[in-house]
């Protein structure tokens, strides 16, 4: 049964590679302290946490709450990119609304009537902070997942470019020559080479 509690992000790129979204993923996801990150093919990232773990940054961790997290690419007929980010916090809403419950129910019994008020304010000021938990974590995996898209790559990566842009359109490679790709020049440089070798070819 699919959880209700989703977060789902969607955007659309053209000048992007592949390669460097899933590296860029990778790299903000290993940044953010997740306990585990798994590449289940060249285009999707799966994020799986802990139950229990102390992180660095406890108080403040963006993975608080977060059993998995699992990020997609896709690509359409134009050439244009689809990246698909999705955050299952069902442990941070199963927590609350335990929470809340657990007080109701102690309220109900050892409150005194003269404070029968209480058993309608408190369980509705726990669902108020469960609003703005959700909402900044909402916001913070939105301004986690779009920063990681602008971010540029930090070096070229342990990849093969030469079999990666054999794989690349004469459109896709145009883009990389015009650095509309966010590449070094070395790999400009490298597609420039594969789009010659594809003209003499043809010759």
């Amino acid at each position: 049964m699919k959880s209700p509690f989703i977060f789902s992000y969607h955007k659309e790129v053209q000048d992007i590679l592949d390669e460097i979204l899933i590296d860029n993923f990778s790299k903000v996801f290993e940044e953010s302290y997740c306990d585990n990150i798994s590449k289940l093919d060249s285009n999707t990232l799966l994020v799986t946490n802990e139950y229990f773990n102390i992180r660095p940054t406890l108080n403040f961790n963006i993975w608080n709450g977060i059993g998995t997290a699992k990020l997609h690419l896709d690509r359409n007929q134009d050439d244009i990119r689809q990246i698909h980010y999705k955050v299952d916090y069902t442990r941070s809403a199963v927590l609350f609304i335990t929470t809340c419950i657990g007080f109701f129910i102690l309220l109900t019994i050892y409150s005194p009537d003269k404070k029968e008020n209480l058993n309608v304010l408190i369980p509705l000021l726990f669902i108020f902070i469960a609003f703005i938990n959700t909402l900044i974590l909402y916001l913070r995996h939105r301004s986690m997942f779009l920063n990681a898209i602008k971010r540029r790559p930090d070096n070229i990566g342990n990849y093969n470019w030469t079999e990666i842009l054999e794989r690349k359109s004469n459109k896709e490679l145009n883009e990389i020559i015009l650095g509309k790709a966010q590449l070094p020049n070395s790999i400009s440089s490298l597609a420039k080479h594969e789009l010659e070798r594809r003209i003499i070819k043809k010759e």
